[in-house]
Protein backbone atom coordinates (compact mmCIF):
# COMPACT_ATOMS: atom_id res chain seq x y z
CA UNK A 1 0.00 0.00 0.00
CA UNK A 2 1.24 3.61 -0.74
CA UNK A 3 1.20 6.81 1.40
CA UNK A 4 -1.20 8.79 1.03
CA UNK A 5 -0.57 12.35 0.52
CA UNK A 6 -2.15 15.99 -0.19
CA UNK A 7 -2.18 18.30 -2.74
CA UNK A 8 -3.31 20.87 -4.24
CA UNK A 9 -5.45 19.44 -7.58
CA UNK A 10 -3.50 21.52 -9.81
CA UNK A 11 -0.52 19.66 -9.15
CA UNK A 12 -2.57 16.30 -8.96
CA UNK A 13 -0.92 15.04 -12.43
CA UNK A 14 2.54 16.17 -11.53
CA UNK A 15 2.21 13.84 -8.44
CA UNK A 16 1.21 10.80 -10.29
CA UNK A 17 3.88 7.59 -9.66
CA UNK A 18 3.37 6.87 -13.47
CA UNK A 19 0.82 7.92 -15.96
CA UNK A 20 -2.88 6.62 -15.71
CA UNK A 21 -3.55 3.97 -18.06
CA UNK A 22 -7.18 4.06 -16.98
CA UNK A 23 -9.81 6.70 -14.52
CA UNK A 24 -12.89 6.16 -12.98
CA UNK A 25 -15.14 9.30 -11.90
CA UNK A 26 -18.74 8.98 -10.70
CA UNK A 27 -21.39 11.67 -11.84
CA UNK A 28 -22.77 13.40 -9.10
CA UNK A 29 -24.89 16.53 -7.96
CA UNK A 30 -21.88 18.07 -6.54
CA UNK A 31 -19.78 20.50 -8.23
CA UNK A 32 -16.08 18.58 -6.93
CA UNK A 33 -17.00 15.67 -8.20
CA UNK A 34 -15.98 17.23 -11.80
CA UNK A 35 -12.60 18.66 -10.37
CA UNK A 36 -10.28 15.90 -10.70
CA UNK A 37 -11.77 14.66 -14.04
CA UNK A 38 -11.42 18.02 -15.34
CA UNK A 39 -7.14 17.70 -14.21
CA UNK A 40 -6.65 13.70 -15.54
CA UNK A 41 -8.57 13.52 -17.97
CA UNK A 42 -6.13 14.62 -20.97
CA UNK A 43 -3.17 12.29 -19.20
CA UNK A 44 -5.23 9.04 -19.09
CA UNK A 45 -3.42 6.52 -22.07
CA UNK A 46 -6.40 4.46 -22.46
CA UNK A 47 -9.90 4.12 -21.20
CA UNK A 48 -11.67 6.82 -19.35
CA UNK A 49 -14.69 5.63 -17.13
CA UNK A 50 -17.99 7.43 -16.30
CA UNK A 51 -19.81 6.03 -13.61
CA UNK A 52 -23.45 7.00 -12.71
CA UNK A 53 -26.57 5.74 -11.07
CA UNK A 54 -29.18 4.60 -13.40
CA UNK A 55 -32.01 5.12 -10.97
CA UNK A 56 -31.21 8.62 -10.02
CA UNK A 57 -30.11 9.91 -13.23
CA UNK A 58 -33.45 12.47 -12.92
CA UNK A 59 -31.06 14.53 -11.08
CA UNK A 60 -27.95 13.27 -12.68
CA UNK A 61 -28.79 13.79 -16.28
CA UNK A 62 -27.15 17.40 -16.47
CA UNK A 63 -23.93 16.39 -14.54
CA UNK A 64 -23.64 13.22 -17.01
CA UNK A 65 -24.05 15.24 -20.02
CA UNK A 66 -21.31 17.61 -18.49
CA UNK A 67 -18.91 14.63 -18.32
CA UNK A 68 -19.76 13.86 -21.74
CA UNK A 69 -18.66 17.31 -23.26
CA UNK A 70 -15.31 17.35 -20.53
CA UNK A 71 -14.27 13.91 -21.44
CA UNK A 72 -14.52 12.61 -25.05
CA UNK A 73 -14.63 9.18 -25.63
CA UNK A 74 -14.94 8.22 -21.99
CA UNK A 75 -17.57 5.08 -21.46
CA UNK A 76 -20.15 5.29 -19.29
CA UNK A 77 -21.10 2.96 -16.92
CA UNK A 78 -24.59 2.75 -15.25
CA UNK A 79 -24.59 1.62 -11.46
CA UNK A 80 -28.08 1.06 -9.64
CA UNK A 81 -28.16 2.03 -6.18
CA UNK A 82 -31.36 -0.26 -5.82
CA UNK A 83 -29.77 -3.30 -7.68
CA UNK A 84 -26.02 -3.62 -6.19
CA UNK A 85 -25.87 -7.15 -8.31
CA UNK A 86 -26.66 -4.72 -11.40
CA UNK A 87 -23.63 -2.58 -10.25
CA UNK A 88 -21.21 -5.13 -9.89
CA UNK A 89 -21.94 -6.74 -12.93
CA UNK A 90 -21.28 -3.08 -14.50
CA UNK A 91 -18.54 -2.81 -13.32
CA UNK A 92 -16.84 -5.89 -13.46
CA UNK A 93 -17.45 -5.50 -17.52
CA UNK A 94 -15.47 -2.29 -17.28
CA UNK A 95 -12.45 -3.69 -15.39
CA UNK A 96 -12.38 -6.87 -17.63
CA UNK A 97 -12.29 -4.46 -20.59
CA UNK A 98 -8.50 -3.49 -18.92
CA UNK A 99 -6.90 -6.60 -18.39
CA UNK A 100 -5.71 -7.51 -22.16
CA UNK A 101 -2.47 -5.55 -22.24
CA UNK A 102 -1.44 -6.68 -18.90
CA UNK A 103 -0.75 -4.83 -15.97
CA UNK A 104 -2.15 -1.12 -15.49
CA UNK A 105 -2.34 1.74 -13.47
CA UNK A 106 -5.75 2.52 -12.72
CA UNK A 107 -6.92 5.61 -11.13
CA UNK A 108 -10.60 6.45 -9.43
CA UNK A 109 -11.81 9.47 -7.90
CA UNK A 110 -13.70 8.15 -4.98
CA UNK A 111 -14.79 11.87 -4.40
CA UNK A 112 -18.75 10.77 -5.69
CA UNK A 113 -19.04 7.01 -5.59
CA UNK A 114 -21.44 5.73 -3.39
CA UNK A 115 -20.65 4.01 -0.01
CA UNK A 116 -21.66 1.01 -1.54
CA UNK A 117 -20.34 1.35 -5.34
CA UNK A 118 -16.70 2.38 -4.16
CA UNK A 119 -15.72 -1.19 -2.03
CA UNK A 120 -17.14 -3.03 -4.66
CA UNK A 121 -15.23 -1.48 -7.76
CA UNK A 122 -11.70 -1.84 -5.50
CA UNK A 123 -12.97 -5.47 -4.51
CA UNK A 124 -13.12 -5.90 -8.42
CA UNK A 125 -9.82 -4.36 -8.99
CA UNK A 126 -7.95 -6.17 -6.52
CA UNK A 127 -9.37 -9.40 -8.26
CA UNK A 128 -10.05 -9.00 -11.59
CA UNK A 129 -7.06 -6.31 -12.70
CA UNK A 130 -3.66 -8.33 -13.81
CA UNK A 131 -0.96 -8.53 -11.47
CA UNK A 132 1.25 -6.02 -10.51
CA UNK A 133 -1.49 -3.36 -11.63
CA UNK A 134 -1.46 -0.08 -9.35
CA UNK A 135 -4.72 1.27 -7.78
CA UNK A 136 -4.30 5.09 -7.30
CA UNK A 137 -7.64 6.95 -5.62
CA UNK A 138 -8.57 10.47 -5.62
CA UNK A 139 -10.38 12.20 -3.01
CA UNK A 140 -11.31 15.75 -3.48
CA UNK A 141 -13.05 16.91 0.06
CA UNK A 142 -15.94 19.06 0.32
CA UNK A 143 -15.67 23.16 1.20
CA UNK A 144 -18.30 22.19 4.00
CA UNK A 145 -21.14 19.66 4.70
CA UNK A 146 -24.43 19.92 5.30
CA UNK A 147 -27.45 21.43 3.42
CA UNK A 148 -29.86 21.77 6.22
CA UNK A 149 -29.76 25.16 8.56
CA UNK A 150 -28.40 22.94 11.70
CA UNK A 151 -25.71 21.28 9.04
CA UNK A 152 -25.11 17.72 8.78
CA UNK A 153 -23.27 15.52 6.24
CA UNK A 154 -23.84 15.31 2.94
CA UNK A 155 -26.05 12.23 3.21
CA UNK A 156 -28.35 12.27 5.80
CA UNK A 157 -29.87 9.02 7.25
CA UNK A 158 -29.70 5.70 6.38
CA UNK A 159 -31.84 4.15 3.56
CA UNK A 160 -31.47 0.90 3.90
CA UNK A 161 -28.59 -1.38 5.90
CA UNK A 162 -27.37 -4.29 3.53
CA UNK A 163 -23.98 -6.28 3.10
CA UNK A 164 -22.31 -5.10 0.32
CA UNK A 165 -21.45 -7.22 -2.54
CA UNK A 166 -17.83 -9.01 -1.87
CA UNK A 167 -17.95 -8.06 2.11
CA UNK A 168 -18.60 -9.83 4.71
CA UNK A 169 -21.95 -8.99 6.59
CA UNK A 170 -21.33 -10.05 9.84
CA UNK A 171 -17.39 -9.21 11.25
CA UNK A 172 -15.98 -12.07 13.22
CA UNK A 173 -12.58 -11.83 14.90
CA UNK A 174 -11.65 -15.38 13.84
CA UNK A 175 -13.25 -15.12 10.11
CA UNK A 176 -11.15 -12.90 7.13
CA UNK A 177 -12.55 -9.80 5.92
CA UNK A 178 -11.57 -7.35 3.31
CA UNK A 179 -12.13 -4.55 5.57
Amino acid sequence: MSRITQCKISDLADRLPQPLDCLFVSASFEERGYGIGEQLWENVRSKRFVCFNENHLSYLHSSVNRFREMIPNAEFVSLDSDNPLRSFNNLRLAIKSLTNDGACHVGIDITCFTREATPILLFLMKHELPKGSLITAFYQKAGHYGRTRRGGWLTEGVREVRTILGYSGSVSLSADTHL
